[in-house]
């Protein structure tokens, strides 16, 4: 395990995620829900979530060195999270709360088939901002991460902090939506290509990609999407069941199946593999192919528990659904 101490003039060999860090309200329903349809709650439960905090908290599970840069409210919510963050190793110097306000949360409604409907309100995110300390201490890091759901101002200075540094240091996106919804957010198509040429490697789903490309045609978004990276940047496009594709320079693209699991709750599947990639994809340079099995393996892995943290993937997980010997893989 790395401990991440770097002198001065190093950078830390592990990624540090900036953005969201909230409380999640489950509700596990007996039936699938529409307009006009109702359900009972068979449980419910409050959780600690958010993307970037999600991600931060699956790379430390990797025993791989994780921060994360995000705003919290003036209030007990806070306080849980950050003792959360903490506990799976995670250093939360520039997780800042601020005084007045309230931490992020979301309503997360879970069917019997493991569907989801998110719902996410607060308004710390919406204002948040990079102070220089908060710039001075993601610099330190190899890896940066974010979404879409963050700010563009934020999201314009980590494309700069990226820019300004050395090849060493790499950017990391999550697209996780479609445009109907991050348009609302306050982020559009033109301020993704605006982002394009500072990313490293692009993180999306089917529904992020066919959104983007304006497509419905899953292959036809993936060409979209690969001829439009920059010349250095990786990609992954998540499918569901249907495992995922990825895509690198020159043309590279393969595709990574899925791992066949009973899932009970997928909302930090992505989450998950997402932050399994990063470790073995930028951090540890494995080659695509293994490092989209261990990212699927700990998307699988993620669905088997309710809640996004409950109980993260760790190394010798990932290699028993593998079925491999844990230092081939990692």
């Amino acid at each position: 395990m790395n401990s991440g101490c770097a002198s001065k003039n190093l950078i830390i060999a592990g990624a540090v995620t900036v953005g969201n860090a909230l409380i999640d309200h489950y509700y596990m329903l007996s039936n699938p829900v529409s307009p006009g349809v109702g359900a009972l709650v068979k449980s419910q439960s409050i959780q600690t979530g958010g993307v970037e905090a999600n991600v931060a908290a699956a790379i430390a599970a990797l025993e791989v060195p994780a921060a994360i840069v995000a705003p919290l409210g003036d209030d007990q919510d806070a306080d849980r999270i950050i003792l959360d963050l903490q506990s799976h190793g995670v250093d939360t110097t520039r997780a800042i709360r601020i005084p007045g306000d309230e931490t992020g949360r979301c309503v997360i409604l879970v069917m019997p088939d493991a569907d989801r409907i998110i719902l996410g309100g607060g308004t710390g995110i919406r204002s948040m901002r990079l102070t220089a300390a908060d710039r001075a201490f993601i610099a330190k890091w190899q890896v940066s991460f974010s979404s879409a759901y963050v700010p563009l101002p934020v999201l314009r200075d980590l494309a700069q902090l990226r820019d300004a540094s050395t090849p060493h240091r790499l950017f990391a996106f999550d697209l996780p939506d479609t445009f109907d919804d991050l348009i609302v957010r306050g982020f559009t198509r033109t301020d993704f290509d605006e982002l394009l040429p500072a990313i490293d490697l692009l993180l999306t789903n089917r529904p992020g990609a066919l959104s983007y490309a304006m497509t419905d045609d899953f292959d036809q978004a993936c060409r979209i999407i690969g001829g439009r990276l920059a010349p250095h940047a990786r990609a992954a496009i998540t499918d569901g069941a249907k495992g995922a594709r990825l895509l690198w320079p020159q043309g590279g693209s393969c595709h990574v199946p899925a791992f066949q699991v009973k899932a009970i709750d997928p909302t930090g599947a992505g989450d998950a593999f997402h932050a399994a990639l990063i470790v073995a994809w930028l951090l540890e340079n494995k080659d695509p192919e293994t490092a989209g099995r261990i990212a699927s393996a700990a998307g699988a892995l993620a669905c088997l528990t309710e809640g996004a943290r409950q109980k993260l993937p760790k190394r010798s997980d990932i290699s028993e659904l593998l079925g491999t010997d844990l230092f081939k893989y990692f």
